[in-house]
């Protein structure tokens, strides 16, 4: 398995980048786990609150099913999509994350193995 371990500076980087291509929000929901931590720090940049969620906040997508779960809930976007599906995402970070497995900042690394495994065998790949 190739990883790609994302520090704090990266999603910094790819959050400025995806807050700079949003239009007015009045109030934010992150999905539930990955999603919550970008939504955050997006909440604090942009001043929004939270709320009903018109703005929904992902950390990636990969299969499309929590996407295809939210989509018509409000503007979904995602730090990293590695779907075929067209979501405002990081360009940034989907650049540096190619046929990588991802470990975010807030993720433990030493279970990334697992994570992984447990991943493909939910999937059965």
């Amino acid at each position: 398995m190739q990883s790609k371990i994302l520090s704090w500076e990266d999603i910094d980087i790819g959050i400025n980048e995806l807050i700079a291509n949003l239009k007015s929000h009045k109030s934010i929901i992150g999905i539930t786990r990955g999603g919550l931590i970008p939504a955050i720090i997006i909440s604090h940049k942009l001043e929004i609150k939270y709320g009903d969620g018109d703005l929904i906040i992902d950390d990636i997508v990969e299969t499309g099913i929590t996407y295809n779960q939210f989509k018509n809930k409000g503007k979904f976007i995602t730090l990293i999509n590695k779907s075929s599906i067209d979501i405002l995402s990081s360009s940034y970070l989907n650049s540096i994350t190619v046929n990588k497995w991802v470990i975010f900042p807030w993720e433990n690394q030493f279970n990334a193995l697992k994570d992984y495994e447990n991943y493909k065998s939910k999937r059965n790949l």
